[in-house]
């Protein structure tokens, strides 16, 4: 038991050979509830993204037209949490370390380029920056260097259901009866049309963890469920860590969860990964409680063993970044 939850459920997700949950036979679609027949199955379903570098915890009760909504919600959580993407290695989708870049507009010359570039190459870190608005801050004597990168613009209500959905995915059988409401919600096209009146939050958990450490290098993914007559917490919660780096949000369900949002007294609780409780640097909080797109600016701080610093030819800067 952890405080006023227990750990319900986990998984690790290595490459390798692949774990599919659900049965192959006689298949039904955990979201819209369509059978095989009502429905197709062709598609791989990734029960957690494939973004964050899944490719073995599969999913057999995922259908093809909930997937394409799925891979929707998935570009908002993407452009989430990219720059860790990039700083820490993870592949996507495509089995490469995706770049990040940082747009920029000159005015005189009426061209656009790239103010900042930030590029994984083997393990090494490339930041390619052509402006004097963004630097580096440069820790010499912990080694270490800290950056705020922009991400690109993203619906917060599609990562928050994106989250929800992979929650959802790996949740038991016999817990699904009191998320009807909650399922619904995640399929819902209309980011406008809330679940509940109160908004939920995404809780960003970081992790500093120094050169050469590699505590979880694929994504872990757990449920926490409350323990029985605790109403003051949420009734279940899911967490993603990958990275530096953990995510955690309320799964809520309206007949579990009568107080949340409407009692002072209800709180969530964090739940730091105990094999990173060590390097565990700090939470970073998302309030959801509008579907209009937007973007945010993470200061995220990396360790080194070696920096060298490069002067690029400003004539030069299209073909170096």
């Amino acid at each position: 038991m952890i405080d006023k939850h227990d750990l319900l459920i986990h998984y690790y997700c290595p490459p390798g050979k692949k774990n599919y949950l659900g049965s192959k036979d006689n298949r039904k679609c955990r979201f819209c509830g369509k059978s095989e027949g009502e429905i197709t199955f062709k598609k791989i379903a990734h029960a957690i993204s494939e973004g964050i570098g899944n490719k073995s915890l599969l999913s057999y009760y995922e259908c093809d037209d909930c997937n394409g909504h799925f891979s929707t919600l998935e570009d908002s959580f993407i452009k989430f949490i990219d720059p860790y993407r990039t700083l820490f290695g993870i592949k996507g989708k495509k089995g490469h370390v995706v770049k990040v870049k940082q747009k920029g507009f000159d005015k005189d010359k009426n061209l656009e380029y790239n103010k900042l570039k930030i590029e994984n190459i083997n393990g090494n870190i490339r930041v390619n920056i052509t402006t004097p608005d963004i630097s580096i801050n440069d820790d010499k004597v912990n080694k270490s260097v800290s950056l705020s990168m922009k991400t690109d613009k993203y619906n917060p209500v599609a990562v928050l259901k994106c989250l929800i959905k992979m929650g959802i995915s790996i949740m038991p059988e016999e817990e699904l009866q009191y998320f009807t409401e909650t399922i619904k919600w995640t399929i819902e096209k209309d980011h406008s049309k809330w679940l509940l009146k109160s908004p939920l939050k995404i809780y960003l958990l970081r992790y500093n963890l120094p050169i050469g450490i590699e505590v979880i290098k694929y994504p872990y993914v757990c449920l926490y469920k409350r323990v029985e007559d605790i109403l003051s917490v949420p009734y279940m919660m899911f967490q993603v860590h990958f990275a530096c780096l953990g995510v955690q949000v309320v799964v809520p369900s309206i007949c579990k969860d009568s107080d949340l949002g409407h009692s002072s007294s209800f709180t969530t609780p964090l739940y730091v990964e105990p094999r990173l409780f060590d390097y565990f640097s700090g939470v970073e909080v998302f309030c959801i409680n509008s579907c209009e797109k937007c973007s945010h600016a993470p200061n995220i701080s990396y360790g080194y063993r070696d920096l060298t610093r490069e002067s690029l030819n400003p004539n030069e800067n299209d073909k170096n970044i």
